[in-house]
């Protein structure tokens, strides 16, 4: 095969011009490599890629000195392999936004923006803990006492307010025989329940009975509370509570 030295192309032994350009193919040798045909301006062999431009004693020597066949002649030496310093004085950087910053500094940055989430974080749980504690405070129930407007609080610790008058049975919490027509109420008379934030009234067994909003209520069932229920111990309305939300 002759490959023609102006584009390559391969061509017949017996070809006299390159059957892809034309270019005359009269001027012909021999790879001393491979012994394919190629023309005598060639620089390279079209087959096996050997340098024609090479003496032979040049040849000889320099496939001696290497060791190798002649095709690592037209190989490139490897690249040398980058090596790295541990140098003390070197320090890796690392490439942001703001430009090139040394690896210590982004770490700090990275702490001090972890340090800033928590910082909030605990802000908020300390604001929905202030929150809560402030409406508990203002959800805080009381009694009102109608005839001599005496404003009574309901503890929010205490689960049950007994309303009653003293005795060695159950001691009331709220003592109605300092308020006048106490002899209308029981000495055990009725019970205010705070559960979850709602309050209940109860009758436990009053003999004249327990009245919310003019209606008597059945002994031992619990009736919820909203703000301004008037709760009566007894009939004829002379001792009444208001039920209040503060």
């Amino acid at each position: 095969m002759i490959v023609c030295s102006h584009c390559l192309h391969q061509n017949l032994n017996e070809a006299a011009n390159c059957e892809a350009c034309g270019a005359s193919l009269a001027d012909k040798r021999s790879c001393p490599n491979c012994g394919s045909a190629a023309q005598d301006d060639a620089r390279f062999c079209g087959i096996c890629g050997f340098n024609l431009q090479l003496s032979m004693p040049q040849r000889v020597e320099l496939i001696h000195a290497k060791g190798t066949s002649s095709d690592s002649l037209l190989s490139e030496p490897p690249a040398p392999e980058p090596t790295l310093s541990l140098s003390s004085a070197s320090m890796p950087s690392v490439q942001t936004a703001s430009g090139n910053e040394s690896l210590g500094q982004v770490r700090r940055a990275e702490v001090e923006d972890t340090d800033r989430v928590d910082s909030f974080e605990q802000n908020v749980l300390n604001d929905e803990v202030s929150n809560t504690q402030i409406q508990v405070k203002t959800q805080s129930a009381a009694l009102l006492h109608a005839q001599s407007n005496s404003l009574i609080e309901l503890s929010g610790y205490q689960k049950v307010v007994h309303i009653g008058k003293p005795n060695d049975r159950v001691p009331p919490d709220i003592n109605v025989s300092v308020f006048p027509s106490s002899e209308v109420v029981s000495r055990v008379h009725a019970d205010i329940h705070l559960e979850g934030g709602n309050c209940f009234v109860e009758d436990v067994g009053s003999a004249n009975g327990t009245y919310l909003n003019n209606v008597q209520l059945t002994p031992g069932t619990r009736h919820p509370l909203h703000p301004g229920d008037r709760i009566c111990l007894g009939k004829g309305d002379l001792v009444t509570f208001v039920f209040q939300m503060n």
